[in-house]
């Protein structure tokens, strides 16, 4: 069951969560943890949990989380994870405010866009959008925040109901991915490391997959940090052919992220057929027609 307990705990971790992903998504750019279904920052604090209790059964057994408590905390910040990720939530700020910031006498906005921006939408206060794109202030000064609760208030009214609208379309599918029995692979990390037996940590192949993608990162890691350590490229690459009419398919990205094998077992086969097959036969689709002469 869902306790009163788990909820409160896992909105206490939403603003931490939200700040990590900031943090890393939109403030350092150092990773995109939103950017694959599963996100490894809910994974994370899902093993941070599981260690909490851990220490809990050991001092207090009383105070230990049940599978349920655990499971309804990850739930809870996958959700925030996906509003408020990548190219989600994070953005709005920039979206409510750029229209004004950069409208000139060059570009014509003001005659050309203003008109159609629904104001009560949208932060259009010269200072206000001086201070958060210059910097060197404050949000929490008094009256700092108040052009911003109007647009923020329709804004978070708009995800409420588009998070209830796509709760209500899952209803409606669900009677029927059940009788076609379709699986969720990405839903098989949480319940299988909140498992009674803890399935995937008495696994040796576990630990060898995990030390050698841990080292791997660990040593890209330590070159950015320190140059003379040796690099390892895994990163995205781009292969382009010489000539036409193979110089047609344009650039051909090949990486190797230890994440993406882990991703591509939970996959169904026809699934991860599909990722690969479909990416290349749409290049040779752009071959033929450069062939047929239609370049463009």
């Amino acid at each position: 069951p869902v306790t009163v307990r788990a909820l409160l705990i896992g909105l206490l971790l939403v603003p931490v969560n939200a700040w990590w992903l900031v943090q890393i998504e939109y403030v350092r750019y150092s990773d995109n943890a939103t950017t694959s279904a599963l996100f490894f920052n809910c994974i994370a604090l899902l093993l941070v949990l599981l260690g909490l209790n851990a220490v809990l059964r050991r001092v207090a057994p009383k105070w230990v989380f049940s599978r349920s408590e655990v499971l309804t905390v990850y739930v809870i910040l996958v959700i925030a994870s996906a509003l408020g990720g990548h190219d989600q939530l994070q953005i709005l700020f920039t979206t409510i405010t750029w229209v004004f910031r950069n409208a000139t006498a060059e570009n014509g906005w003001e005659d050309e866009l203003f008109p159609h921006i629904p104001r009560h939408l949208v932060v259009s206060d010269e200072r206000t959008l001086e201070r958060i794109y210059l910097g060197g202030s404050t949000l929490y000064a008094p009256g700092r925040l108040d052009p911003w609760l109007g647009p923020l208030g329709w804004w978070l009214g708009f995800a409420v109901v588009l998070v209830w609208t796509l709760l209500c379309l899952m209803a409606i599918f669900r009677p029927q991915w059940d009788r076609e029995r379709l699986n969720y692979p990405i839903a098989q990390a949480p319940l299988d490391v909140t498992s009674a037996s803890l399935r995937p940590f008495s696994s040796s192949l576990f630990w060898i997959a995990f030390g050698l993608a841990a080292t791997i990162q660990m040593v890209r890691l330590a070159h950015n940090l320190w140059p003379e350590v040796p690099a390892i490229n895994i990163g995205v690459r781009n292969y382009t052919f010489k000539g036409m009419p193979l110089s047609a398919a344009g650039a051909i990205p090949i990486s190797s992220y230890p994440f993406s094998y882990g991703m591509a077992y939970l996959l169904p086969i026809q699934l991860s057929f599909s990722v690969w097959f479909f990416f290349l036969f749409a290049r040779l689709e752009m071959v033929l027609s450069a062939m047929m002469g239609h370049t463009q």
